[in-house]
């Protein structure tokens, strides 16, 4: 009974936001439901099952869509993924014969991952000035200010977007600190203190709104109402439509001009790039850099993902070492 299975997979993966199911599970899941409760001509194993679907089934709004192409490998993929799953729920589970256990279960098309590799967005990371010149802009309007300092934050502490909706103030020292318990599926951290990194001002002094954040959140200023798992898509929608969108746009257009983009990430990868490429003062007054231990502690990361994701930054001393310098 391929219908009462999908029926129990949905109450057992109530983990699965709706969105997260609409978007990345229940279109393919569609598919196979279509497939097997036909009268006439149904696939008889996964393998059968697996290429009807992702070849032949018809789908989107006005079943305009044949399949998931090779040329969205990242969505193939989540498609992929959806159908693996449920089918070896199926049998583990649902009794499902063993001709229906997946058989791509941890099959990786090579094409598609360099596909993925090579069509990933480079993060552009914003410069201090252009956080800056964004801040400056913003309208005196109640919800344009909700925003500011949510980019403020945003600027600040390195956070992703979605983060927003996660911090807490808890007291240390009979000081106020800023805390992220947000924790992301495939992560083990749980939970992380949040530690700021100034936005600096052409005279290399941190920006007056830089100091005051936590005292002006534990007051009870407000951020903007954003959705549970919509923060980046939030964020980046207000940036282009609203008042602040011409800012917004010029500085992307800065981006695209390096070759890179612009994104609602872009502060997170701010926050990365000065971590790595501004030294601090030690207790003995002299310069040092920050580990990547540290950087990837104060981001939420394990270190392993800080270097996948912003090596770049850390090999910025490139200059120095070779003879560029002297060219």
């Amino acid at each position: 009974d391929w219908e009462r299975a999908l029926i129990n997979y949905r109450k057992d993966r109530e983990d699965i936001g709706e969105k997260t199911w609409k978007t990345k599970h229940l279109p393919v899941l569609e598919g196979i439901i279509f497939y097997m409760t036909k009268t006439k001509g149904k696939p008889d194993k996964s393998r059968t099952l697996f290429k009807k679907v992702f070849y032949e089934y018809k789908h989107g709004r006005n079943n305009q869509l044949v399949g998931w192409p090779s040329d969205k490998p990242t969505q193939k993929r989540h498609m992929r993924l959806a159908f693996n799953k449920f089918l070896d729920y199926c049998c583990q589970y649902e009794d499902f014969p063993s001709c229906w256990r997946p058989e791509y279960l941890n099959f990786k098309d090579k094409r598609e991952e360099e596909n993925i590799s090579r069509n990933k967005r480079i993060g552009y990371p914003l410069t201090d000035s252009q956080i800056g010149r964004l801040v400056d802009n913003f309208p005196e309007n109640p919800i344009a200010q909700k925003w500011k300092f949510a980019i403020q934050l945003l600027a600040v502490y390195g956070l992703r977007p979605e983060e927003l909706n996660h911090l807490v103030i808890r007291y240390g020292d009979n000081k106020p600190k800023l805390w992220c318990t947000y924790q992301k599926a495939n992560s083990r951290i749980k939970e992380r203190q949040l530690v700021p990194l100034m936005v600096l001002d052409i005279d290399g002094k941190p920006f007056d709104w830089c100091h005051n954040l936590v005292q002006r959140l534990g007051a009870g200023e407000q951020l903007p109402s954003i959705p549970k798992g919509q923060g980046g898509g939030y964020l980046g929608s207000y940036l282009r439509r609203r008042s602040i969108k011409n800012i917004w746009l010029s500085i992307c257009a800065e981006a695209e001009a390096e070759a890179q983009e612009c994104t609602p990430y872009s502060f997170r990868h701010r926050y990365a790039y000065y971590s790595y490429t501004r030294p601090f003062k030690n207790i003995e007054g002299n310069l040092e850099k920050r580990s990547t231990t540290e950087i990837a502690e104060a981001m939420g990361h394990d270190p392993e993902t800080n270097l996948k994701s912003y090596a770049r930054f850390k090999n910025r001393r490139l200059e120095e070492v070779y003879d560029l310098v002297e060219v």
